[in-house]
C-alpha cells in the first residue's frame, strides 16, 4: 500500500504561506514602528526566522524524498534489501 505523503506536503505549504502572512503583516507594522526598539527587535528575534524556516521546508522535502524512495522499494518485489533476504 503506498505511503500517504500529502499531509507532509500540506504542511510545508501552511508553512510557506504563514511566514508570507506574516511578512506582510510585518511590513504593514514596521511602516508605523520605526524606531529603535522596531530594529532591535527585527535583529534579536526576526532576523533567524527567514532561514530557520528555509531549513525547515528544506528539511520536510528530503524527508519527503527519502520516503517516496523507500516507499518505492519496499513496494518492489524484485528489490532485496541487505541483510533481509
Amino acid at each position: 500500500m503506498p505511503l500517504n505523503l500529502g499531509p507532509l506536503g500540506d504542511a510545508e505549504n501552511r508553512f510557506r504561506q504563514g511566514y508570507g502572512d506574516f511578512a506582510r503583516g510585518w511590513a504593514v507594522v514596521r511602516e508605523n514602528w520605526l524606531d529603535d526598539q522596531c530594529e532591535r527587535f527585527e535583529r534579536q528575534r526576526l532576523s533567524s526566522l527567514g532561514p530557520a524556516l528555509t531549513r525547515l521546508t528544506a528539511s520536510l522535502q528530503a524527508l519527503e524524498s527519502v520516503a517516496r524512495k523507500a516507499d518505492r522499494e519496499l513496494s518492489d518485489p524484485d528489490h532485496s534489501v541487505s541483510g533481509l533476504s
